[in-house]
């Protein structure tokens, strides 16, 4: 069924909205009984109450729409136009008693299908259920007379989807459950200046539907739980969230910092397992596989379109990565992580400079996070580090941990007389390695080869910025507790090796 409620007042002469009647406080009882001259099945009268406490126009009820049979939605939707006072900020300074026009939608316990043979065993397509959203559009009212100036628009929307997938394909899966969608942005111009405010609902949150809107600052924020199996080529289970809003970053060159007013994608995911390769899923899978994998990754651009400058940030930390079904050879790595720090843009010698506050990513809508807390002292950023275990069919053995970083900084050369400090790019590896094998019949009592023990290697490689520069510069330190031939009786190298 669907129910309709009116309530408004409007000036005969000029045709301008005025104030509505309060039902509520102006009859006994706070309502308005009417009898519709019907009764029911009871032989009861039929009547209809009226409790209006402010002006309103609504519509309310069950439908389902059907668009050329491919598009079918069917659930409760509500439609109410009425009138607002709101407070708007810009992210620095509120601004309250904002007169709007608003309208109102909702949706609850929504389906939806888009595809062909929709409602048979043979549908094929993309298929939600329980959706239920909350949408608020406002806008500044148009004077009574003369020329608009004042275009100012607000949309705030919530919205929930217990389960998204697409159906129909064999040996594909594509689903998405417990997915949240928010969204608070303005719009339009005022006096010709475009509207950078949006609507601040702190303290006067409002209810649309089964959502309530309670924001307070610019936000586009998505997120939920997903599995896909691409044909078990491609497989991958988790949480993954993403946000778009707005705020400030620190960057500096190593010397200056300075604080720039930014739009921020932060993008965040915990990814329970994922595979890629063949027989996904199955005994005789082969490929690469991933275990516990979490990152957060932060994009920043200015909100001055005249500066071209980016930011990109990244943490990703894996409890196991592998190569699986290839009987023989074991390439795998544990407790990887993976720091990343650069800057984007012609000229832009900054990094972000996230020491001073770090930056929570969300990985799921649970709220576990991530952390970014790089120091933008240390430059431009990459570096990674975890445990190496490799087995190639018997032939090397090796097992150890590994850290590689590449950055910026200086360097003081000398050339036996003089020094100079030189801005540099860098790449230092270091890596330990218990034990290492490179012969025949490796990890058995029939090896033949060369062991190596207690290995530590510390490489460091310099390049100067400038690229007119060509100079370059390399320093390197290694030791090993032990090295022998296993398997050939009477031969081993010394016990103690450092280069």
């Amino acid at each position: 069924g669907v129910t309709i409620e009116i309530n408004i007042g409007r000036n005969t002469d000029t045709g301008a909205l005025i104030a509505a009647v309060d039902i509520a406080a102006s009859f006994a009882g706070g309502k308005v009984s009417i009898d519709s001259g019907a009764v029911d099945a009871n032989g009861d009268a039929i009547a209809f109450d009226i409790d209006f406490a402010a002006a309103k126009l609504r519509a309310l009820g069950s439908v389902t729409v059907v668009i050329d049979q491919f598009v079918r939605v069917s659930g409760d939707v509500s439609f109410e136009k009425t009138t607002a006072t709101v407070t708007i900020t810009d992210g620095t300074t509120p601004t309250s008693g904002v007169d709007v026009t608003a309208l109102l939608i909702s949706g609850d316990n929504l389906t939806a299908f888009a595809g062909v043979n929709g409602g048979t065993a043979a549908a094929t397509g993309l298929q939600l259920t329980d959706v239920d959203f909350g949408l608020v559009l406002y806008k500044v009212p148009a004077p009574l007379t003369g020329v608009a100036t004042d275009l100012r628009t607000w949309t705030a929307l919530q919205a929930t989807v217990g389960s998204a997938s697409f159906i129909g394909v064999d040996g594909l899966t594509i689903a998405v459950t417990d997915f949240a969608l928010s969204f608070n942005r303005g719009g339009g111009t005022n006096g010709g200046v475009a509207n950078t405010t949006v609507v601040d609902f702190t303290g006067a949150t409002v209810t649309v539907g089964s959502q309530t809107l309670a924001f307070t600052e610019e936000i586009l924020r998505v997120g939920g739980t997903a599995t896909v199996d691409l044909f078990g080529f491609f497989t991958v289970s988790g949480s993954f969230s993403f946000e778009q809003s707005a705020g400030s970053l620190t960057v500096t060159d190593g010397t200056t910092a300075e604080t720039v007013a930014v739009k921020r994608l932060l993008v965040g995911a915990h990814v329970s397992s994922a595979f890629a390769g063949v027989n996904g899923g199955s005994a005789e899978q082969m490929g690469l596989a991933l275990t516990t994998v979490e990152f957060g990754l932060a994009l920043f651009k200015p909100t001055v379109v005249a500066d071209t400058r980016s930011w990109t940030s990244l943490k990703a930390t894996a409890a196991s990565v592998s190569v699986v079904g290839v009987d023989g050879l074991t390439v795998s790595s544990s407790n990887l992580t993976v720091v990343v720090n650069k800057a984007g843009g012609v000229g832009n010698s900054t990094v972000a400079d996230l020491s001073g506050s770090p930056l929570l990513i969300e990985t799921s809508l649970g709220g576990d996070t991530i952390r970014l807390d790089m120091d933008g002292d240390r430059g431009a950023l990459l570096e990674a580090s975890g445990l190496v275990q490799l087995d190639v069919f018997g032939f090397f053995r090796a097992t150890g941990s590994f850290a590689f970083v590449r950055s910026s900084g200086s360097l003081v050369v000398n050339n036996g007389t003089t020094s100079e400090t030189v801005a540099v790019q860098q790449v230092i590896v270091g890596a330990t390695v218990s034990s290492a094998f490179a012969g025949i019949n490796g990890g058995t009592a029939g090896a033949i080869g060369l062991q190596l023990s207690d290995v530590g290697l510390a490489l460091a490689l310099f390049k100067p910025s400038s690229l007119t520069d060509t100079r370059s510069w390399t320093s390197l330190k290694a030791t090993v507790g032990s090295a022998s031939f296993v398997g050939v009786e009477g031969y081993m190298f010394p016990p103690e090796i450092a280069v």
